[in-house]
């Protein structure tokens, strides 16, 4: 077609849906605010701004929790106020698992690359 667009040649992109992301084991933050109603907020915010995130490495993290730490190939310390939360991220997947929460002083008993 002169000075049109030959539809053959058009590369077709197909655009990858952002999904949200899961969380498997939400039930252990419930668990967790049910015994401890003041961690309620922080670990509610938590969870709700992760499932709406993205993130295809640790630096993506980082860039949204400034005082999460990656530790180990695919875990992630998060300093939320006096709680802490080790999560474990499959990031092909978009999928974080919970592995541990609790308080500052309780983490010093873990190991957070085991747990």
């Amino acid at each position: 077609m002169p000075g049109g667009i030959d539809e053959r040649r058009v590369k077709r992109v197909h655009i990858r849906r952002e999904i949200d992301t899961r969380i498997i084991s939400r039930a252990m933050l419930r668990d967790y605010w049910s015994k401890h109603p003041d961690a309620e907020g922080r670990l509610r915010n938590w969870e709700d701004k992760t499932k709406r995130a993205h993130w295809r490495r640790a630096q993506d993290v980082v860039d949204d929790y400034p005082k999460a730490s990656p530790i180990g190939e695919d875990r992630i310390y998060f300093r939320l106020g006096p709680l802490r939360l080790v999560v474990a991220i499959a990031y092909d997947k978009g999928t974080v698992y919970t592995r541990w929460v609790g308080n500052k002083k309780e983490v010093k008993k873990i190991d957070t690359l085991t747990v």
